[in-house]
């Protein structure tokens, strides 16, 4: 994999590079500078990297499909949708209830106990280790975490969702950008629910 590194370079799309390049400095580098600054901190590097993405993309035209000519490579590109991540356009197109015909037998079983252990134990050690970052140093309630986790597994299997687990990610996120309560886990499913309505576009860079 690594010797194909190389290659992979030299026949990339400058347009899409620029996108990556840019989206790396800015989520790698933004930190170190906004340690220096207060209100700075307050600002997530993840959004800044939409703030910047986001417009490339449309300055790109990257929803149609289209070739431009690099005057100092001398070389053609093509360019269009296959570079975004296709998204339904709304909630309803996404829902895909499951195929019950197979759910007695050892492979289905097998997945499910899988996930199940899997999936508890991942969000146990993700909430240990939150709770480890906490300034405050609360203690959560591993019950409850459990309970919600395989509720809203059960809820998304039903729609064709994916399992999920307890995110560490977004809650140190959180907890870095100096999160002290639950509120700061809404603006992700409201965003989450705003853009699956209708009239919004289907397509992510």
């Amino acid at each position: 994999m690594l010797l194909e590194i190389p290659a992979s370079v030299l026949r990339l799309n400058p347009e899409i590079a620029l996108i990556g390049v840019l989206s790396l400095v800015l989520l790698f580098g933004y930190p170190a500078v906004a340690r220096r600054s207060p209100w700075a901190q307050k600002i997530p590097a993840p959004l800044l990297v939409l703030a910047a993405s986001m417009p490339l993309a449309f300055v790109f035209d990257l929803e149609h499909e289209h070739t431009y000519t690099l005057s100092v490579a001398d070389s053609v590109y093509t360019i269009g949708p296959k570079f975004l991540v296709t998204l339904p356009g709304n909630m309803a197109q996404a829902i895909t209830f499951p195929d019950f015909s197979q759910v007695a037998t050892p492979a289905s079983m097998k997945y499910v106990l899988m996930f199940s252990l899997v999936g508890s134990i991942e969000s146990l050690l993700s909430t240990k280790a939150v709770s480890s970052l906490d300034p405050e140093k609360r203690r959560p309630d591993l019950d409850r975490d459990l309970l919600a986790t395989g509720a809203g597994n059960l809820v998304a299997g039903l729609l064709g969702g994916l399992p999920m687990i307890s995110e560490i990610v977004r809650s140190s996120a959180n907890i870095g950008y100096g999160a002290r309560s639950r509120l700061s886990t809404s603006p992700l499913p409201a965003w989450s629910i705003t853009r699956s309505w209708p009239t919004c576009t289907t397509s992510r860079p």
